[in-house]
């Protein structure tokens, strides 16, 4: 078996809402919105103790990140001309 390990991260005002296997990078958030600590960190550790690592190879990973980079968008990235001139409406009269 797998050495793993459970690390949070993410909080919010204290309280854990997300936690990742350290071993396979799976996410484990809270589904409801969280209350206490203590049932937050429960919610988490149980989804950690459920799951089973499975660890992705270096290409695998590396079309992942590929992937994650291409969709996510920047928004102060530059538009071309063109799809700027196809978000502003016509100003000359029909």
């Amino acid at each position: 078996m797998p050495k793993r390990k459970l690390r949070i991260v993410r909080r919010v005002k204290y309280i854990p809402v997300l936690g990742v296997c350290e071993f396979c990078n799976m996410q484990f958030p809270v589904h409801q919105p969280p209350g206490e600590q203590a049932e937050a960190q429960a919610a988490i550790q149980q989804q950690f103790d459920a799951h089973k690592c499975e660890r992705e190879d270096v290409s695998q990973a590396a079309a992942r990140t590929v992937r994650e980079a291409t969709e996510k968008t920047n928004p102060f990235q530059r538009q071309s001309r063109a799809a700027v001139a196809a978000d502003i409406p016509s100003r000359m009269p029909s």
